[in-house]
């Protein structure tokens, strides 16, 4: 994939985020079940430009430090995230609880806490 093709894929991807940003949290509770399946399917097309998201912010945040992963879904991220920055503490946050439960039921470092919230 040549660059001005990964900016539009990086583009795409963000603006679908950006059309469920405000819906009723009783959409992501009941997505929490497939929530996973469909990240590992979505991967196929984004993971270069989270590999590249995270490289780039590693790059620039202090390892050690305090990170706070809002939207965090069913923790699939967490792991790539403890990865890149090495938090002493990481702050998982999201909107849905039910994603917030899926995310807990993962084995995750004692670094990491969970809040439900906005």
């Amino acid at each position: 994939m040549n660059d001005t093709e990964f900016k539009k894929n990086i583009v795409a991807f963000l603006q679908l985020l950006g059309r469920y940003r405000d819906e009723d949290v009783s959409i992501y509770n009941a997505m929490a079940p497939g929530y996973d399946q469909f990240s590992k399917e979505w991967d196929a097309f984004a993971r270069p430009a989270l590999d590249y998201l995270l490289t780039q912010s590693a790059a620039r945040i202090d390892k050690n430090g305090r990170i706070l992963d809002a939207g965090c879904g069913t923790g699939s991220r967490i792991p790539d995230i403890l990865d890149h920055f090495q938090p002493s503490e990481l702050v998982a946050l999201d909107i849905s609880e039910s994603m917030l439960d899926f995310a807990r039921r993962k084995r995750h470092s004692n670094s990491v806490s969970f809040i439900h919230g906005k």
